[in-house]
């Protein structure tokens, strides 16, 4: 009789939310109870948190990957196979300018120095004059006062609208640490003043 009266006053204080677990019980697993305990007790659950983190280890993934596939787009991640997908991005395209009035047949100046490796993809030159006529080289090399020319042979440019483009390249490919500069070798009608564009990439 006293265990009955027991039981039953411990459901009561479930009714009423009156008694809690507390000190050091332990439960390895889930400990469930459903009933009608009150709208607020209709289900609890009680976990062992020594039980709750081994499972969340368990379940944790054990490696991931990385992946560099396309050339544009947003890095992306895989849940499902843990794979990180960065793309390898195209590097932009860079331009230096370079303006002369009223060029010799012997120019020689300077444009930039690159402290890294870098790639001339073209240069353009326009005039502006009455038949203007100009030879050009681009020459680049670690010592301002020695070094490689771009193009086989002197460009020699008359347009004064959209542009001569350079051909017959010798070497482009310019290293780190290089100095880059103009020369002219003629200067036929030299034009009032000329403009030459360089394109390139960085390695």
């Amino acid at each position: 009789m006293k265990r009955i009266l027991f039981f039953l006053l411990l459901i009561s204080g479930f009714a009423h939310g009156q008694n809690a677990f507390t000190g050091g019980n332990t439960f390895a697993d889930t400990v469930s109870y459903t009933g009608n305990f009150g709208s607020k007790y209709s289900t609890r659950s009680l976990v062992d948190k020594n039980y709750a983190d081994s499972n969340a280890t368990a379940k944790a993934r054990a490696a991931v990957s990385v992946t560099n596939t396309g050339t544009s787009g947003a890095a992306t991640y895989t849940s499902a196979t843990g794979v990180f997908n960065i793309p390898v991005y195209a590097k932009p395209t860079l331009t230096r300018n370079l303006n002369l009035e009223s060029p010799t047949a012997a120019e020689n100046k300077g444009i930039f120095y690159t402290p890294v490796a870098i790639t001339i993809t073209q240069v353009r030159a326009v005039s502006v004059g009455t038949t203007p006529s100009v030879t050009y080289n681009i020459a680049f090399g670690s010592d301002r006062t020695s070094g490689t020319n771009v193009f086989t042979a002197g460009q020699t440019t008359t347009s004064t609208t959209t542009g001569d483009v350079a051909s017959g390249v010798n070497d482009n490919t310019i290293p780190a640490g290089s100095y880059i500069w103009l020369t002219t070798a003629a200067a036929a009608t030299p034009p009032t003043e000329i403009l030459f564009t360089i394109t390139y990439t960085e390695d």
